[in-house]
C-alpha cells in the first residue's frame, strides 16, 4: 500500500514546509474521476490526507475510489446520502462531510478539488512554494483550461481563485468560516472575496493550469437558459449593474453569439426590477462591488475623466491636532523621509511607473508637500499633503473644505514590494508630525475611502481612528454638497 513518505521524502528533492489536505465532493463523476486520481497520485508531492465525499453517486462513482483507496493509506472515501435536487449548497454540505474528517490531523494548507479535473505532476508542489514564499497569501490557484479556452484576465481579475481548485492556507480557511451554502452557485467566489476583506491576499498564478474536463455550468442545463439564471444570480450575488453591463457585452464574443448576453443582462435585469433578494450580506456587496468598479476604471480608463465632472465620495475623515493622537509605526527595515522637490521628483519611477512623473511635477508646482521613502538608497513610496497657507477657507482635491492653516494628507502609496511592511502607517506619522511642528498646521484630515479597507487597517496601526462619515459630491470639481452621516467621536 503507497504512502505519502514514499513521494514526498525522495533523494535530492526538498522536503515541503507545507502539509496539505485535500477535500473532494464528487456527484455522479464516473466518466471524469479516475483521471483526477491519476493527477493527483502522480504529484511530486502527494497529500497527507485526500477525503473524496460521494454526494448520493449512482453512476459507478464510488466503485472507481475504492479500488485506489485499497491501494492508497491517504485515500478515503466518503458517503453522503443521495438525495434528489441538484444544487450547489449540497456541495459545500458534502465538502463540509469530508472536512470533518481533517480537522484533527495537523495541515497548514487546505484545497478544494473538483472531481474532473487534471494536471501535470508538480502542480501542488508549485502552488505550496508560492503559498511558503507569502505568509499573506491565504488562496491560491490556477486557471483552468475548458474546451482549450482559458478565462479571460481582462475581466476577470488575477486575485480571483477558479473553484476547480483552490488552496486555502488553513488560518485563512478558518477565519473565514470555511464555504458558505448558496444554493445558486457562487460558493467560491464568496470565500474568495471574503477572504479579502479578511486582509488575505488572493492570487491566481498563470504560470500553471489545470484542464476541465465538463463545461462549467452546464451538468445538466442548456447553454442558453445557464445564461439567463446567470445574470439573474449575479445580481443576487451582488454584481455591481455596470459590471455585470460589460460583461455581458464582452460575451457578445463567445457562444452562444449575442443571445448569450443578451439573455445574461436580461436575467440580471430581471433580478434589479424585481428586486430579488440577494444571497451574499451587505459588506460582502459593497467590497465586491467596489473592486469591480475599480477594475473597471483601470481598464477602460474613465475614472480621472469623469471625476472632471462628477464624482461622488463617501469618505471616513480623521482629524489630527497634536502628535499624542497617533503612535509611532512599527516598520521591518529602516526608512528615510525624503522631501520630494524638483531635483528628485523622477524617482517616482523606482516603484512606480515612469509617466507618474508628469504627475508628480504637477503636484510640486501646486505647491503641494511631498515626501518619498527611501529604503536603502532606493525610493519605495510616497505620501503627499495640501495645505491651506490662505486667510479664507478653500476646496481641495474637488471635495474638501480646509480652513486656514488646516492640511489634506492624501495619495499614500507604497510599492508593490514593499506593502504589508507598516510602511504606509510610518509615512502617516511622519508626514503628520512634520506639518505640526515644521509648517504650524492647526488641524490635519486624512480621509479614507469608506470602501477601502487596506487604508483603514493602516490608520489603525498608526494610532488613528476615524471621527466622522461624510457624503460630498463634487461638479466640474467644486463641491456642490457635503452631508455628515455618521459620526464615530
Amino acid at each position: 500500500m503507497a504512502t505519502c513518505s514514499q513521494k514526498i521524502a525522495q533523494p535530492g528533492t526538498e522536503t515541503p514546509l507545507l502539509r496539505y489536505v485535500l477535500i473532494t465532493p464528487a456527484r455522479n463523476e464516473a466518466q471524469f474521476i479516475e483521471a483526477t486520481i491519476q493527477a493527483v497520485i502522480s504529484q511530486h508531492i502527494l497529500p497527507a490526507k485526500w477525503v473524496i465525499v460521494s454526494d448520493g453517486s449512482t453512476d459507478g462513482t464510488d466503485k472507481i475510489v475504492k479500488k485506489y483507496e485499497k491501494q492508497y493509506a491517504w485515500i478515503e472515501l466518503v458517503n453522503a446520502p443521495e438525495r434528489t435536487e441538484r444544487h450547489f449548497a449540497g456541495k459545500v454540505h458534502a465538502f463540509n462531510a469530508g472536512y470533518a474528517r481533517v480537522k484533527h490531523l495537523a495541515y497548514d494548507v487546505i484545497g478544494n478539488l473538483d472531481a474532473d479535473i487534471t494536471f501535470g505532476p508538480d502542480y501542488f508542489e508549485f502552488l505550496l512554494r508560492k503559498l511558503k514564499n507569502n505568509p499573506k497569501l491565504g488562496v491560491t490557484g490556477t486557471p483552468y483550461t475548458e474546451n482549450s479556452k482559458r478565462y479571460d484576465y481582462r475581466f476577470t481579475s488575477i486575485e480571483h481563485v477558479s473553484g476547480a481548485c483552490q488552496l486555502f492556507r488553513r488560518k485563512c480557511f478558518e477565519e473565514i468560516g470555511g464555504y458558505t451554502p448558496i444554493r445558486i452557485g457562487g460558493i467560491d467566489l464568496m470565500a474568495v472575496i471574503a477572504a479579502r476583506m479578511k486582509g488575505w491576499q488572493t492570487r491566481t498564478f498563470t504560470e500553471k493550469h489545470c484542464i476541465h474536463h465538463r463545461t462549467l455550468g452546464t451538468a445538466k442545463q442548456h447553454a442558453l437558459l445557464v445564461a439567463l439564471r446567470g445574470g439573474y444570480g449575479d445580481y443576487r450575488l451582488g454584481m455591481h449593474p455596470l459590471w455585470e453591463f460589460s460583461r455581458s457585452f464582452y460575451q457578445i464574443t463567445r457562444q452562444p453569439y449575442v443571445l448569450g448576453a443578451v439573455l445574461r443582462l436580461a436575467g440580471f435585469s430581471w433580478a434589479m426590477l424585481s428586486r430579488a433578494d440577494k444571497l451574499v450580506p451587505d459588506d460582502i456587496v459593497r467590497f465586491r462591488r467596489a473592486e469591480q468598479l475599480q477594475r473597471l476604471a483601470k481598464f477602460i480608463g474613465w475614472k480621472r475623466r469623469l471625476q472632471k465632472f462628477c464624482w461622488l465620495y463617501v469618505t471616513d475623515n480623521f482629524f489630527v491636532t497634536n502628535q499624542s493622537e497617533f503612535r509611532d509605526a512599527e516598520i521591518f527595515s529602516p526608512l528615510t523621509f525624503v522631501p520630494i522637490g524638483p531635483e528628485n521628483y523622477l524617482r517616482v519611477a523606482e516603484f512606480r511607473a515612469p509617466e507618474r512623473a508628469s504627475e508628480y511635477g504637477e503636484k510640486i508646482a501646486r505647491k503641494e508637500i511631498g515626501f518619498f521613502v527611501a529604503a536603502d538608497g532606493v525610493m519605495v513610496a510616497s505620501i503627499w499633503a495640501t495645505m491651506n497657507a490662505t486667510c479664507a477657507s478653500v476646496t481641495v482635491r474637488g471635495h474638501v473644505r480646509l480652513q486656514p492653516k488646516e492640511a489634506l494628507i492624501h495619495d499614500i502609496v507604497t510599492g508593490a514590494g514593499w506593502r504589508n511592511k507598516g510602511i504606509g502607517s510610518f509615512m502617516v506619522n511622519r508626514m503628520a508630525s512634520t506639518l505640526l511642528r515644521e509648517y504650524g498646521v492647526r488641524r490635519i484630515i486624512v480621509d479614507v475611502n469608506s470602501r477601502n479597507q487596506a487604508s483603514l487597517r493602516m490608520m489603525n496601526k498608526a494610532g488613528f481612528r476615524a471621527a466622522e462619515r461624510m457624503f460630498s459630491v463634487s461638479i466640474f470639481g467644486r463641491l456642490a454638497l457635503q452631508k455628515r452621516l455618521r459620526r464615530f467621536l
